[in-house]
């Protein structure tokens, strides 16, 4: 807050902020170089700000709703074990980290599969096709 709000907006009523306003301090925090995700982090903080003094009853609405935000992107590739990978790991582990690698790589596996497909890494090569897991939770 102290380094990228207070001095944007410090002296400012906060009746006067306006979603022109925060559009603005995005674009330059954009055009200044910082990440989309550090952009998306003082926008929420900001959010949260003008959330409470809403519910406060200090602004009728949160003039930082419908503020467009630089797309984040991932910057670290997302990667996973092949079925073979996990097997040969797991095999020469000793019982009980065998025990919460397994669970881990199971855990990761189901939520793969829990948001729709969303996290499935369809560019990660296998060394066998993929198999319908609702079916196979079924069995």
């Amino acid at each position: 807050m102290n380094k990228h709000l207070l001095p944007r907006f410090g002296d400012w009523q906060l009746s006067n902020i306006t979603r022109q306003e925060i559009q603005a301090y995005v674009a330059h925090l954009t055009q200044t170089g910082y990440a989309p995700k550090t952009v998306d982090h003082i926008h929420d903080v900001l959010s949260a700000i003008l959330r409470t003094a809403m519910k406060w009853g200090h602004i009728k609405e949160n003039p930082a709703r419908g503020v467009d935000l630089p797309a984040l992107r991932c910057i670290r590739p997302k990667w996973a074990l092949t079925t073979s990978q996990a097997a040969a790991l797991l095999a020469d582990l000793p019982v009980l980290p065998r025990t919460m690698v397994g669970l881990a790589i199971l855990s990761g596996v189901l939520r793969q599969y829990s948001d729709g497909g969303a996290n499935h890494h369809a560019d990660v090569p296998d060394d066998r096709p993929n198999e319908d897991v609702s079916a196979s939770r079924q069995r």
